[in-house]
């Protein structure tokens, strides 16, 4: 199995250890780095080769409701994020995956709920509440996206299509005998065909047009 990097963001060590406890919990082989400020998530991304996921906290300072993560993940759009927070509502949940998180968990779940949140969103996928898809708003009309469907070559619409199971690069490369650095190339095309700028908004369009 291979070792992941995940990056804690948090401002208590004690939550901080709980996530790691969590990733023990769900059979997860990760080497954890922890923070607890915004500017230290940006050096560690720097200087880390390879982060696999961002656990960070809703409210560590210079977040600035989303508005860096958003600038950070335009430079880093395979990035997943797992966002921790002690309250939510209808606009914040709508920004945290408009800003292209991955998920949303309240920091009051148990740990077994974090542990299957932490897993999903390791394994490619997307989590929101089953009330909270009415949050996946704000996408180009369907419409507009099957046309621009057109723009696509045909690898990678082999691709998207396999994206659109939850895959991860890696096993988009297995699938396809294309080595993962190849893959990426292919989705900064398709993000730039489709006119989305990250992986979460990429999955909302594809949800309108499958």
């Amino acid at each position: 199995m291979t070792t992941l990097n995940v990056l804690i963001a948090d401002r208590s060590p004690t939550y901080r250890l709980g996530v790691q406890i969590a990733l023990q919990n769900a059979g997860l082989d990760c080497t954890c780095c922890e923070v607890e400020a915004w500017n230290e998530v940006q050096a560690t991304l720097a200087r880390v080769q390879s982060t696999d996921l961002l656990v960070l906290d809703a409210c560590l300072p210079e977040l600035g409701h989303f508005r860096q993560l958003e600038r950070l993940l335009a430079s880093h759009v395979e990035l997943p994020v797992l966002i921790l927070t002690d309250l939510v509502s209808t606009n914040f949940v709508r920004k945290a995956y408009l800003s292209g998180a991955s998920g949303v968990i309240l920091k009051s779940s148990s740990l077994e709920t974090l542990s299957e949140a932490l897993s999903s969103v390791l394994k490619g996928s997307f989590l929101h509440p089953e009330k909270d898809k009415r949050y996946w708003v704000n996408t180009p009309g369907r419409e507009y996206l099957v046309d621009r469907l057109t723009l696509l070559s045909e690898k990678e619409k082999c691709v998207l299509n396999h994206l659109k199971y939850g895959l991860s690069n890696k096993q988009i490369g297995l699938q396809l005998c294309l080595t993962e650095s190849t893959i990426k190339s292919h989705l900064s095309s398709i993000y730039r065909k489709l006119d989305v700028y990250n992986r979460t908004r990429l999955a909302m369009s594809i949800q309108q047009i499958v």
